[in-house]
């Protein structure tokens, strides 16, 4: 064979293998591109929000589920430096709007570990769910409506618990902790009394002490 036909077949030959290269890379090793309708939630093992998930910008009720000394989360009394203390009633008290830790309330359905902040929308004056004043004996730290909300003690994290560890997005009446990401991530607890205003929330150091009653720091958004 002439030089011309063998500079032809070896181009052809050239060719069918870029080809073929081609065509196993599309095969094989190229994804195709999501569409706008798939779901796009890496940290959810089902890959779908529940629609009836919490949101930042949602008003609940904070309640803990200790069957002698639960109840709702509210504002009563006074604590220094004018902060409001938070207790605990039988009544509900949906007076608690969650926000994120720029005060607003972008950011969708809330996971655990997400920080947030818990934001009063009761009376004129916004106050932030924070640990303030003299620790308890035994209790832990004093909790509160504080007016300052750039402080860290106002910043809060939900944590799983295992009975319902195949979500993680959070559901209503579904029992969780609160955490303050401040302080060793101190849990938001119920522990001691306050005068006229019923059993005291405080911000309890697990580190230090224990509950004798788990539920004590079992809580639940309602």
């Amino acid at each position: 064979m002439s030089t011309t036909t063998w500079i032809i077949i070896i181009v052809i030959v050239i060719i069918i293998i870029i080809a073929i290269g081609i065509a196993v890379y599309f095969l094989v090793f190229r994804k195709p591109p999501t569409s706008p309708t798939d779901p796009i939630t890496p940290t959810n093992p089902s890959g779908n929000i529940p629609s009836n998930a919490i949101k930042y910008g949602d008003t609940v009720s904070i309640f803990n589920t200790s069957t002698d000394f639960g109840g709702y989360a509210y504002l009563c009394g006074t604590v220094s430096g004018g902060s409001i203390n938070v207790a605990i009633r039988n009544e509900p008290f949906k007076q608690w709007k969650i926000v994120n830790t720029s005060l607003n309330s972008t950011g969708g359905a809330i996971q655990y570990g997400q920080e947030f902040k818990l934001q009063t929308v009761e009376g004129s004056e916004n106050r932030y769910l924070g640990y303030c004043g003299s620790t308890i004996v035994q209790c832990g730290t004093n909790v509160c409506g504080k007016s300052l909300p750039q402080e860290r003690t106002t910043i809060w994290t939900f944590k799983k618990l295992a009975t319902n560890s195949d979500n993680n997005y959070i559901i209503p009446n579904t029992n969780l902790e609160i955490l303050n990401t401040d302080m060793d991530k101190n849990n938001l607890s119920v522990c001691g009394t306050t005068e006229n205003c019923g059993f005291n929330v405080t911000n309890f150091n697990e580190q230090t002490q224990r509950l004798n009653n788990p539920s004590l720091k079992t809580w639940q958004l309602r």
